[in-house]
């Protein structure tokens, strides 16, 4: 219902418009109850308020910040009843609101407030009833042509037969997959870009997973589409094309995204055996590729930087990722292959002649992000990347590389959400020590005591060490991060320096056991 037919019911006959709202059609009504200053968060969007305004209308300035209220919490219209329906007081409110389309209506003091509301909830109940009626048989018959085969440009079609609305269907990126005839046939590059800067947006999703958009003309989404239920008459049925469309997609992919794990692995026996599947599964052979890694999350929304990243988190479709990952490639003009296995998103990115790889690397990761938050802006990534372009004989190096700068990322807890192998001095360090197979021995005969440990006694005692090296040797944030009493900290701080035979009261000692720690984690 609108605010023109609220007006043209029996009942509210002697109502009267006190200021100029010319298009009372395109206001729609959903609600409508009795309010008395103040209002709070009493008032719901679309919603007609009754109101004596008792406590303010006799002082000008209230009774403004009364309807400027109402006004910014969305209500359709105030009804003022007022003594000897005297209304002179208002006089001075109305050209204020007749400039911020905000209908301000009189009626009799005459009326009941509880008939006035029982007779419109009656009325908007039969509208909506009526409208909610023939939006399920559209529905119905949406699902019909989704059995039956039918493309997403014929549901665009039966859209438009039902609410005589130019459609547009749209992938999340905006890019536009089925319109209704009368589109098609005009159909000129501007054309559609003003149907999809003028249209109103109705999201198509399944989940956290935004699929799309359906795209209505405004004016018939502002008296028809206005809620909740309606849209999902529209939304949900076409969510079955796009599931189809994606489960095509997943099953193509699957055989890529293998392959690219293998190559990860380095799995394959030889070379030619590498490059012979990939020229089979269409991807370039003769190019060198850099290498991203990324963990991948969804957002907690907790604003607490050690729960940023949550790694319960569940996922949408591992197709729709990779669908972007290779869609930003292609939009560079550049050869992509990529694999998101459990968390881990594996990218071998083209590195063409004369470009530095960091920079094509941070120019696409830019890309790619912005892309997919516009699908997904639940998701998060940390981002380890090899600077190097290699041939796909040696790219399982650059996968190694990647994860190593992965792990910069994941220890600062949110601090640093990407990391170039090349430009970090540390971790290549710590990777040539590890290529030392007595320099790792020794790191793992200073921890084996602790190690041995806390495998008997079931303890914690490495992970305390950890966390009181990364906080600075800080014994009371330590003792906050692991829930521990300061004494109990102390007494396990004593009983690592018997394990280790080491001091944690002398630096070269403590410089020795941090990088007996990151030659051991980059061994697991």
């Amino acid at each position: 219902m609108t605010l023109k037919d609220f007006l043209s019911l029996p009942f509210t006959e002697d109502f009267r418009l006190l200021n100029s709202i010319p298009d009372t059609g395109n206001i729609p009504v959903e609600y409508i109850s009795i309010l008395e200053p103040p209002v709070e968060n009493f008032v719901r969007t679309n919603e007609i308020i009754l109101s004596t305004a008792l406590s303010v209308r006799d002082k000008p300035e209230e009774l403004y910040h009364f309807i400027q209220d109402l006004q910014q919490s969305g209500a359709a219209a105030v009804v003022f009843a007022f003594p000897n329906d005297d209304f002179s007081l208002l006089n001075s409110q109305l050209p204020l609101f007749e400039a911020l389309h905000f209908p301000i209506i009189s009626m009799s003091w005459k009326h009941l407030f509880s008939d006035v509301v029982e007779n419109t909830l009656k009325e908007i109940w039969a509208v909506d009833n009526e409208t909610q009626s023939y939006l399920e048989s559209m529905q119905r018959e949406l699902l019909n042509y989704y059995i039956q085969g039918k493309t997403l440009d014929d549901a665009a079609e039966l859209l438009y037969k039902y609410l005589a609305s130019d459609i547009l269907i749209s992938d999340a990126n905006h890019h536009i997959l089925a319109t209704n005839r009368s589109v098609r046939a005009p159909a000129s590059a501007q054309r559609l870009n003003d149907c999809l800067n003028a249209f109103r947006r109705i999201e198509i999703a399944s989940g956290a997973h935004l699929y799309g958009y359906v795209l209505i003309d405004p004016a018939t989404y502002a008296v028809t589409l206005h809620s909740p239920a309606a849209t999902q008459c529209i939304s949900t049925p076409l969510t079955l094309w796009f599931d189809r469309e994606w489960s095509i997609t997943a099953s193509k992919m699957k055989s890529k995204e293998d392959f690219v794990w293998k190559l990860a692995q380095h799995e394959f026996s030889s070379p030619q055996e590498a490059i012979s599947k990939a020229d089979l599964l269409g991807f370039q052979a003769d190019t060198t590729y850099a290498c991203l890694a990324a963990d991948v999350f969804s957002w907690g929304g907790s604003g607490q930087n050690d729960d940023i990243y949550a790694s319960s988190s569940v996922l949408p479709s591992n197709t729709m990722i990779e669908e972007q990952v290779v869609e930003s490639a292609h939009e560079m003009g550049l050869a992509v292959m990529t694999a998101l296995h459990k968390q881990r998103l594996i990218i071998f990115l083209e590195t063409p002649e004369n470009i530095l790889s960091a920079a094509l690397a941070e120019k696409y990761l830019d890309f790619f992000e912005h892309n997919i938050r516009q699908s997904t802006p639940s998701l998060r990534f940390l981002w380890g990347y090899d600077n190097l372009g290699r041939p796909i004989d040696s790219i399982y190096l650059g996968y190694k590389n990647a994860v190593t700068a992965l792990r910069l990322c994941q220890d600062s807890h949110g601090a640093i959400s990407r990391s170039c192998f090349q430009h970090s001095v540390l971790p290549k360090a710590i990777s040539l020590l590890c290529a030392n197979g007595e320099i790792v021995a020794m790191a793992n005969s200073v921890l084996k005591g602790v190690l041995a440990y806390d495998a008997e006694k079931n303890t914690d005692y490495l992970e305390t060490l950890k966390v009181y090296i990364k906080t600075n040797y800080n014994i009371s944030e330590t003792a906050r991060v692991m829930h521990l009493h300061r004494q109990s900290l102390l007494y396990r701080l004593e009983k690592l320096e018997d394990l280790c035979k080491l001091s944690l009261k002398k630096h070269k000692d403590l410089f020795l056991l941090e990088l007996c720690i990151m030659i051991l984690q980059n061994q697991t």
